[in-house]
């Protein structure tokens, strides 16, 4: 039972090392792995065991602390770079009429972006997105009517405004929720 203990005490530990950015979490985890597997041997030699049957002791210890610190560095980095537990992303316009233009299609993406990094959910994004909808049908029928008209001119009502894309009504975002610090691999 103390293998059992001892090898998911290990890939815990190497969990949390894989899925940290900083060394200093590397050292300290690793030191206490260490530390343990110490006392346990410690504990083993005080026994009425020959030092032959300790040291064999240990060595298994020592082999299922490795193995199990390496599994678990292995998962947590996975987890860390999301290779395994990836999260798609769903399109702002969901079901209803996408952009007529890739550029605003293009900005609708980056306003889902910044409207998920403060905290507002696709359902959400999808409200703003109708109202969009909506406002371009207002835009059309306006437009539709200008060019209807005898007073034909060249300023038509814009339809989009590519000077002044719809993600920069939005605050800068400083930092993304669940983002990694400098140490991840793959930046």
């Amino acid at each position: 039972m103390i293998y059992i203990g001892y090898g998911l005490f290990a890939i815990s530990i190497g969990f949390f090392i894989g899925a940290s950015n900083s060394p200093v979490v590397v050292a300290y985890l690793a030191a206490i792995g260490g530390l343990v597997g110490a006392i346990f041997g410690a504990l083993k030699i005080t026994d009425n065991t020959s030092n032959n049957e300790s040291a064999t002791y240990v060595g298994k210890l020592l082999s299922v602390f490795a193995v199990g610190l390496i599994i678990g560095e292995l998962i947590g980095e996975s987890h860390r770079n999301n290779l395994f537990f990836h999260e798609y992303t769903v399109l702002p316009w969901g079901e209803l009429d996408e952009p007529k233009t890739t550029r605003e299609a293009l900005d609708w993406l980056m306003v889902k972006s910044k409207m998920n990094a403060l905290g507002y959910q696709d359902s959400d994004v999808l409200k703003i997105y109708s109202i969009r909808l909506n406002e371009l049908q207002t835009l059309q029928i306006q437009r539709d009517s200008e060019l209807k008209t005898e007073n034909f001119t060249d300023e038509l009502t814009t339809l989009y405004d590519v000077s002044y894309p719809l993600n920069e009504v939005l605050p800068k975002i400083v930092a993304k929720r669940n983002e990694r610090g400098l140490a991840s691999v793959n930046e």
